[in-house]
């Protein structure tokens, strides 16, 4: 019995720290994406409003992916 709780817990850990890693993946790209937009704000062109939006259709990727995880199949 205590192998099978230890080989139990092994594997949830290995999926929470699987999922983490993935998580961090999606916030990292984000930041990143974010950043570049920022960084090149000036150069972009379409002023305050095509910034927010080109700012919210990066966000919305990471969203979307968090839709398909939470999607029940």
């Amino acid at each position: 019995m205590p192998v099978t709780v230890m080989a139990g817990a092994a594997v949830s850990a290995h999926g929470a720290a699987s999922e983490y890693a993935r998580r961090q993946t999606g916030f990292t790209r984000t930041a990143a994406e974010l950043q570049r937009l920022l960084d090149h704000r000036g150069t972009a062109g379409g002023g305050g409003e095509a910034f927010v939006q080109r700012c919210e259709g990066g966000i919305s990727v990471l969203n979307d992916s968090w839709t398909v995880k939470w999607t029940p199949e």
